[in-house]
């Protein structure tokens, strides 16, 4: 139920501490995120369960010339589906100035009515809040005298106050999201002139059929599969691959590098400026891949129980089918960066006050990790357990879209 609204000064803020799991993926902090606002409203939010009914599960997406913000071109169409498949619905809200005061008036109004609002782009950490255009908060509070937003923690203080970031141009407070979905976007940060996004939650407004869910899950999950290039402008603009169509440019880029050791590596296989770095950024998504595959999964399993007898067969051996995917989307992943759990040690040492690169473990890691790459032999092993990978998501599509046949007519 929501929380008592808390007042010091100028500060509003809900009283209120996630008990979301923050370990997932930050990849899937939007994800995160909706499920940190249904549960503040009463609704069992589980990862899985959003994951499957948004389309999350389901996605792929890759850029030929290789970025890290891959995994987020779509992050606001599964975020809005998951919110609707709950029963809820957001709106999106943008600011048309550089003025801060707007945005921070309309959610000062939200925390007021015990409403709290959702932020892509900005992130809590040891030093204040950042600027993370694919990262995903919730404000539960807010000063608008200070400039400052409290963000929700999982299960630490709820009054955590902190100035905004500034962003890119310095000259004053603001945050970033990455869109394709907004009206005009035309690149990851959203549409021109339109900073500081934030997602207003209303609910619930309309009754859930989770049978009805399901059935458009599947359809929806089959779309993905078959999805068409995603084309974004500007800061890491050009054409995302999609759906199996980008598992198959994946593996077809990979065939294509040339060289054996890091020079001879780097000499051949030239990368574009920042935010591209070569198909080794997209190598990462892979452990993604496995989360999202693995949800998929779960998903599948949980669907059984609100589905006809004569449906949940075809459910099961999807599910399976997904499973086998997972699987190998993190073999290949651990090929060329080790155990997942060293990955998600590693990655937080860069989140710490000094810089990742300067973090002398760090540095070594993905020098071995690129030197994994690198090598001639270890590439061709990998290239190998990627078309593995192809294959079993080829056959997970195919027993997926054998499952939504079961539905024509019922």
């Amino acid at each position: 139920m929501p929380a008592k609204v808390r007042h010091e000064g100028s500060r509003a803020w809900i009283d209120y501490a996630s008990d979301i799991d923050e370990s997932v993926h930050e990849g899937l902090s939007h994800i995160c995120r909706i499920a940190d606002v249904l549960t503040y409203y009463g609704v069992d939010a589980d990862i899985d369960w959003l994951m499957g009914v948004s389309g999350e599960a389901f996605c792929y997406y890759y850029h030929p010339d290789g970025t890290s913000l891959t995994p987020f071109v779509h992050s606001w169409d599964s975020a809005l589906a998951a919110l609707e498949a709950s029963g809820f619905d957001g709106t999106w809200d943008y600011q048309e100035t550089d003025d801060i005061r707007p945005t921070l008036d309309t959610i000062k109004e939200e925390i007021e009515a015990g409403r709290p609002v959702i932020a892509p782009g900005i992130k809590a950490s040891k030093n204040g809040i950042n600027s993370r255009c694919h990262y995903w908060f919730v404000v539960n509070g807010v000063d608008t005298e200070r400039q400052e937003v409290s963000l929700l923690e999982k299960g630490g203080k709820t009054d955590s106050f902190a100035p905004l970031p500034y962003g890119d141009s310095e000259r004053h407070p603001c945050w970033y999201g990455i869109t394709r979905t907004a009206d005009g976007a035309d690149s990851h940060y959203g549409p021109a002139g339109k900073d500081c996004p934030h997602l207003l939650v209303r609910g619930p407004k309309h009754e859930v059929d989770r049978s009805k869910l399901i059935r458009q899950a599947i359809r929806r999950a089959v779309r993905i599969a078959r999805e068409r290039p995603v084309k974004l402008k500007k800061y890491g603009g050009g054409e995302y691959m999609a759906g199996l169509a980008a598992l198959d440019r994946l593996l077809g880029d990979l065939e294509a590098s040339e060289g054996d050791g890091i020079d001879e590596y780097k000499r051949l296989n030239p990368v574009r400026d920042d935010p591209f770095g070569g198909v080794h950024e997209e190598l990462v998504h892979l452990n993604l891949l496995a989360k999202r595959r693995s949800a998929a999964a779960a998903f599948l399993r949980q669907a059984r129980k609100h589905v006809t007898k004569d449906l949940r067969p075809a459910l099961t051996a999807v599910a399976k089918k997904y499973e086998d995917v997972a699987g190998l989307a993190l073999t290949a992943f651990e090929f060329r960066h080790g155990p997942a759990k060293e990955f998600d040690r590693v990655c937080e040492l860069g989140r710490t006050e000094a810089h990742g690169d300067d973090v002398p473990e760090w540095a070594d890691y993905w020098k071995r990790a690129d030197e994994n790459l690198a090598d001639a032999e270890k590439r061709k092993k990998l290239i190998e357990l990627i078309q593995q990978l192809v294959n079993a998501e080829r056959a997970a599509v195919a027993e997926l879209k054998k499952a939504a046949g079961r539905w024509e007519g019922k």
